[in-house]
């Protein structure tokens, strides 16, 4: 092989997550410890302050929020090693948006983001001080579905092990130290001034993985 094969299959690895041979996690799913329809709030931090929506209502948890950065809602279930699994609509057509779901949240918003970007992106990233860091970053990938289609992401944190996959497709992994345990989250990411995003989440379920 050339050195500049090497170097070309070499940066190729570096921009597709999945490629390359990265194989998943073994991630089994084991008891279901909860689900909810939302047909009910149980718990969840809600608003509603005219330009800020975050509500349940008929079977689904709607984010309507404005541009400024990350909107979130917890369910006050404290949880340390646990398999998410939801899916969400996006329904305003802004590709700078995204959504996701929090594992291990904090009581200031911290925690592990496992989101999608309505321009057929994944990340997953690490919430401290107010800032959200990318441990797996942006990346496109075929599984996200765009526009107004609905996408069904699972999400683990098993110990220090965090991966994502969205459709049922692996989109990557990555360990980290730093939280072990808090609460489920739901969030909303908007970042283009003057821009809003609508999404509408459905159908949560959270495991124990399987022993």
């Amino acid at each position: 092989m050339s050195n500049i094969t090497r170097l070309l299959k070499l940066m190729v690895c570096a921009l597709v997550l999945t490629a390359c041979g990265a194989r998943p996690p073994l991630v089994e799913l084991g008891a279901l410890m909860f689900s909810d329809s939302f047909d009910a709030p149980d718990g969840w931090d809600q608003y509603d302050s005219g330009d800020i929506q975050v509500v349940i209502e008929n079977g689904s948890f709607r984010f309507d929020v404005p541009s400024g950065g990350y909107y979130l809602s917890r369910d006050g279930r404290e949880h340390t090693d646990i398999i998410l699994e939801v899916t969400a609509r996006i329904l305003s057509d802004d590709r700078s948006n995204g959504v996701g779901i929090i594992c291990r949240a904090q009581p200031d918003g911290d925690g592990y983001y496992f989101l999608i970007g309505n321009d057929g992106s994944a990340t997953i990233r690490r919430g401290q001080d107010r800032e959200a860091d990318p441990l797996v970053a942006w990346t496109r990938t075929n599984a996200v579905r765009t526009g107004n289609a609905s996408n069904t992401l699972r999400a683990a944190c098993i110990g220090q092990t965090l991966a994502l996959w969205v459709n049922g497709e692996f989109i990557g992994s990555t360990t980290d130290p730093l939280y072990s345990s808090g609460q489920t989250g739901l969030v909303g990411v908007t970042t283009r001034r003057g821009d809003r995003l609508a999404v509408d989440f459905s159908g949560l379920y959270g495991y124990t993985p399987a022993e």
